[in-house]
């Protein structure tokens, strides 16, 4: 994969603005972290196109598909076709506020795509080849991939064998907590080995709390602090949470995404409009 950092937002439950963030880490990285825009690009897992509709509007998307510079069209002309392909030929511009930026979109029929994927019983390195075939990992800087909530396991899959970071979203509340757990055993279960070991898998999680109320609850708030968002909890509390390295992850609400560079500390909002997310003051320090 060379030098890229690939980061891909998952979740278990949907809703809990994996989107918002994909677009909020792009902003960091060109406003505050002064990365050339043209160095990053977005890629939209999600089969309902949410990453794409996000920054463009309907007419454009149609020309998108009309025009195939689809995730979709890249696949069948790279693995049905054999053809020879780039991936600046699949790709559209996209604009955050003042911020040229460039996506990959799924494509109207990406289901099809991901059911022929897993037919070969090996999709993930199928995905992997396919991005390194195109050029994605040496042209790009920083690629960020927004998936489809885990209801349906493959695009969670692919992203995780696609990225070198996972940042894991939940909201504060106890169901979240619950499926986001369940999620995490499956993925290990069925996918720890490949990827290099149970150390090496939990080591690229990064724990995210959104959509934290501005006024919690009193349940709430004590889950909160069990995560880490306030305070130390004290040792019971932390007995009720602490299941293994992934909650331990969870807790400390800070991951590095290169070097020393702290991407996310307590990135706590309930604004779903880009523009208005606290980008700045964000530490350089571990």
């Amino acid at each position: 994969m060379s030098s890229s950092r690939i980061i891909s937002f998952i979740s278990a439950s949907g809703g809990v603005g994996k989107t918002t963030l994909s677009l909020a880490l792009a902003a960091w990285l060109v406003k505050i972290l002064k990365v050339n825009p043209y160095d990053i690009l977005l890629v939209d897992m999600d089969p309902t196109a949410g990453l794409s509709l996000a920054v463009m509007d309907n007419v454009s998307y149609d020309r998108v598909v009309e025009g195939r510079m689809t995730l979709e069209a890249m696949y069948e002309d790279s693995i049905k076709h054999r053809k020879n392909i780039l991936v600046d030929d699949y790709l559209s511009p996209a604009r955050i506020g003042d911020i040229p930026l460039r996506i990959l979109s799924p494509g109207e029929n990406f289901v099809d795509v991901i059911d022929d994927a897993w037919k070969s019983g090996k999709p993930g390195s199928i995905f992997k080849r396919l991005f390194e075939k195109a050029g994605v990992y040496s042209k790009f800087k920083y690629v960020i991939l927004d998936s489809a909530p885990f209801f349906d396991l493959r695009y969670t899959v692919l992203s995780i064998f696609l990225s070198t970071s996972y940042a894991v979203v939940l909201r504060p509340a106890i169901i979240d907590c619950k499926r986001t757990l369940r999620m995490i055993d499956k993925l290990e279960q069925y996918y720890a080995d490949e990827m290099g070991g149970i150390k090496e898998f939990y080591s690229r999680f990064v724990g995210i709390i959104n959509l934290a109320p501005s006024n919690p609850s009193e349940m709430e708030y004590r889950l909160l602090r069990n995560l880490g968002y306030r305070g130390k909890p004290s040792e019971g509390e932390a007995k009720t949470l602490r299941r293994n390295e992934m909650i331990e992850s969870l807790a400390a609400l800070l991951k590095e995404l290169e070097g020393r560079i702290t991407i996310l500390k307590h990135f706590i909002t309930r604004s779903v409009q880009i523009l208005r997310l606290d980008l700045g003051g964000r530490e350089r320090g571990g």
